[in-house]
C-alpha cells in the first residue's frame, strides 16, 4: 500500500486496503477500536477532511487548472470542488480568482512564486537528494535540473535552500 504513505486515502471512489494474512487479525482488532469519528465514510462532510490540515487562501494564476492546483498542494480535485462550490459550477478558472484549500501542513505556510510556480525547501540534517525528492513525489533529476548548484556538486547540507517546483 505504498499509496498510504501520506495522511489521507483518495477521495475518488473506494479504496481497496491490502493486508498480508498473517496481520489480518491484528490489523481487524486495531481497526474496531477506532473511535468512529476517526473513520472516514463517503456520506461524511468534507469538514472532517479537513482535520490535521492548514486553511489557506490561494489566489489563480495564469495557466492554471483545478488539476495543476490540486497536485501541487497534495490535495484531490473533488476535495478543491467540495471546498469552493462556487468554483466548481464553474467551466474555467481566471487569473485572479481565489479559492480555499484545506492543505496538509507540510504546505502550508510555503511562498509559491509566480515565476517558478515552487517553493524554496530548506534542507535538514539527514535528508538526501532521494528522501527529498521522494516527499514531494518529483525525481532527484528534477531537483538537479531546478538546482544548478546540484550540477557542481552532488552534496547537500544542512541549511541548503532547494528550488522544488510544483
Amino acid at each position: 500500500n505504498p499509496e498510504l504513505l501520506g495522511k489521507y486515502t483518495s477521495l475518488d471512489g473506494p479504496y481497496a486496503l491490502r493486508i498480508p494474512k498473517d496481520r489480518y487479525e491484528e490489523v481487524k482488532a486495531k481497526f474496531d477500536s477506532l473511535a468512529p469519528e476517526a473513520i472516514y465514510l463517503s456520506d461524511k462532510k468534507i469538514d472532517e477532511i479537513k482535520r490535521g490540515r492548514r486553511r489557506i487562501v490561494y489566489r489563480v494564476r495564469r495557466g492554471d487548472s483545478l488539476y495543476s492546483i490540486a497536485r501541487k498542494f497534495g490535495v484531490t480535485v473533488s476535495a478543491l470542488k467540495k471546498w469552493n462550490p462556487k468554483t466548481a459550477r464553474k467551466k474555467y478558472l481566471h487569473p485572479g480568482d481565489r479559492l480555499v484549500l484545506y492543505v496538509p501542513s507540510k504546505y502550508a505556510g510555503r511562498s509559491y512564486s509566480s515565476r517558478s510556480r515552487g517553493f524554496y525547501y530548506t534542507v535538514k540534517k539527514g535528508d538526501s537528494l532521494y528522501s527529498i525528492a521522494r516527499k514531494y513525489r518529483v525525481t532527484v533529476s528534477q531537483l538537479k535540473s531546478w538546482n544548478p548548484k546540484l550540477k557542481k556538486s552532488r552534496y547537500i547540507y544542512p541549511g541548503m535552500k532547494l528550488l522544488i517546483k510544483r
